[in-house]
């Protein structure tokens, strides 16, 4: 089964229904995402640095009651001090390169993302769309 490290910015699509600079629907295709993961179509990897992103931004009940859905399909990856200097020396926007580190620390086979293309220079990782699943 594919594992697929989960950017922050598509469950923050999912969770408030986003719309893209155009007005186009992205909220759509990442609640998708999640709901083909909870099908068991592929496994998600979410980072401690993920949750962290998300609990500043979003309401923790309603994040905890989205979490507990798929908690079933969900694999969980740590990071440390190292990892974060590794992303701090490699990048000025070290979060991203974080998740890069991250989704590589952790073997997965892609990265759901919106960054495409900053993510195909931060990690060997394969990003793809939400919709691209």
């Amino acid at each position: 089964m594919e594992r697929v490290y989960v950017d922050t910015c598509i469950f923050m699509d999912a969770l408030l229904d986003r719309k893209n600079k155009s007005g186009r629907d992205i909220g759509t295709p990442a609640m998708s995402f999640f709901s083909r993961a909870s099908g068991c179509e592929f496994r998600i990897i979410i980072s401690d640095w993920t949750l962290e992103e998300l609990y500043r931004n979003l309401d923790e009940k309603r994040l905890k009651e989205f979490l507990s859905d798929i908690e079933h399909k969900v694999e969980r990856c740590g990071y440390n001090e190292e990892d974060i200097k590794k992303a701090r020396e490699k990048s000025g926007h070290w979060q991203d390169f974080l998740h890069g580190i991250l989704a590589e620390k952790s073997d997965a086979d892609y990265i759901a993302t919106r960054n495409i293309e900053d993510f195909r220079i931060l990690s060997a990782v394969q990003p793809k769309l939400p919709g691209h699943f």
